[in-house]
């Protein structure tokens, strides 16, 4: 049994260890660079990275200023020394939803409708097929599961992105 905060865990807190990358650490000069070797792949179960964003307006996927499509798929290839490894790549960031910004709103515009749900999803879909290898991710992948808690749609309009991975 491990401790946290002087209460004792019903389980090993060991059996889910999730390591945070900031991807543009990449391209930092001096003591603040880091590289892919810096990773402990060997000590995490999943590692999330941070952060792909969405345009405004058109919702297409792109790295965060500082962080490159190289990157991510240098991060990817991790998976290569440990397979059972599990890759996220988070969508938004710090302040992406802050005030007076140009991606505040994007999150709650993009599920405003089922066309723009659609152009987000189509975006999303081309993103990973040209830049992750989909057909070696989907023999890990059960199912995917697609949130935001910036949803700013009636109840009754609001649909459970979720699907099968052998969509």
């Amino acid at each position: 049994m491990w401790h946290n905060c002087g209460n004792q865990s019903p389980g090993d807190v060991r059996r889910t260890v999730i390591g945070y990358f900031e991807s543009w650490s990449l391209l930092r000069r001096g003591c603040a660079n880091r590289d892919i070797s810096s990773i402990r792949y060997d000590s995490l179960t999943h590692i999330n990275v941070a952060f792909g964003y969405i345009k405004p307006g058109s919702y297409e996927i792109y790295p965060i200023n500082g962080a490159s499509i190289a990157g991510f798929k240098d991060i990817t290839d991790l998976k290569q020394h440990a397979p059972n490894l599990q890759v996220w790549l988070s969508l938004g960031g710090w302040s992406f939803s802050d005030n007076d910004t140009d991606t505040q709103p994007v999150f709650g515009d993009l599920s405003s409708t089922g066309d723009k749900r659609f152009q987000f999803f189509t975006n999303l879909e081309n993103f990973m097929l040209e830049h992750f290898d989909i057909e070696e991710m989907i023999k890990y992948v059960d199912w995917v599961n697609l949130m935001t808690y910036d949803l700013q749609v009636e109840p009754e309009e609001h649909q459970a992105f979720m699907f099968h991975a052998d969509y």
